[in-house]
């Protein structure tokens, strides 16, 4: 997770404010796009970014989001990654990058 900073899109990728990005969440499909969602929990002061690949809206019309990776070692299959939950007020933006629209790709933290 980190801090984001509000700026415009880039080429390669599209902004979603808060009322499409919920609607994206609830009818999330992962594919080989990367998606990034904004949000500000109550007791936080600043804005902060989880990179996921899997939603579950809950029952509590909350969304659980989270990052999962697979790893397979010795033919055994697990998952690991990190995991929040997030009412639709706490949502502020969704990104969405299109990794196929850049030469390249450089991560920094």
């Amino acid at each position: 997770m980190g801090e984001s900073n509000d700026c415009e899109a880039l080429p390669g990728q599209q902004i979603l404010e808060q009322e499409n990005a919920i609607d994206r969440l609830e009818h999330f499909k992962a594919n080989d796009k990367e998606y990034y969602v904004v949000y500000q929990k109550e007791n936080q002061r600043a804005k902060r970014e989880l990179k996921f690949n899997k939603v579950n809206k809950r029952s509590d019309d909350t969304f659980a989001i989270a990052m999962h990776t697979e790893d397979k070692t010795n033919a055994i299959r697990y998952y690991h990654g990190e995991e929040i939950i997030l009412s639709k007020d706490e949502i502020i933006q969704l990104r969405i990058i299109d990794p196929g629209e850049y030469d390249f790709v450089v991560y920094t933290d």
